[in-house]
């Protein structure tokens, strides 16, 4: 390790600000690493993990993937390619107002409360659906492992009083079998 740390941190003195794209442990290729989002602006330094390391580490640290997500302050859903629930950290529940044990199996547009996840041709088959974001989203990085960051997205969702059209701002990333789909409420989108 002390020859990888000399060599950074030389290139840091020299100016080097190029975002890191091989994981610092087996310095496989890393797809794609996160953006800074609505950080500082330019690139900074990204320290990442391959898929198959950051499996690894969990699986030495001995963390259950639950704790894991709890972790995360952000929302986050965990989905697979059909935007089917698999897991919810507890920002997300705290957000969505569901126990992650009723999201778990649940098509996405009933945990979000989309109005059209109830018609007949089901979520994700209405006409409705060939314009979400969401959907197309998490379809996309599962394909092809493409990762989202902070896309506007509107949610059409239902409730008691009728309609409303909910801002968010999505991101995804692909992670084996699963997309990790982070939910934030658009600050500058209320309608």
């Amino acid at each position: 390790m002390g020859e990888w740390f000399d060599s950074l941190r030389k290139g840091v003195l020299h100016g080097w600000k190029e975002v890191q794209r091989t994981c610092v442990l087996c310095n496989a290729a890393v797809e794609q690493p996160a953006s800074v989002g609505d950080g500082p602006t330019g690139k900074h330094l990204r320290y990442d993990l391959c898929p198959s390391c950051e499996n690894q580490l969990f699986a030495q640290w001995g963390l259950p993937f639950q704790d894991y997500l709890d972790v995360l302050e952000a929302p986050v859903v965990v989905t697979d390619g059909d935007v089917v629930l698999k897991a919810a950290n507890r920002a997300a529940c705290a957000l969505l107002g569901m126990e992650p044990a009723r999201m778990e199996g649940l098509p996405g547009g009933l945990v979000f409360e989309c109005e059209h996840a109830l018609e007949p041709e089901g979520c994700g088959r209405t006409v409705h659906c060939s314009g979400c974001v969401i959907r197309h989203s998490v379809t996309d990085t599962y394909l092809n492992g493409t990762a989202h960051v902070r896309l506007p997205a509107t949610l059409d969702r239902g409730t008691p009083e009728g309609g409303a059209k909910v801002r968010l701002l999505i991101s995804t990333l692909r992670r084996e079998n699963a997309v990790l789909l982070k939910i934030e409420v658009d600050p500058t989108g209320a309608d």
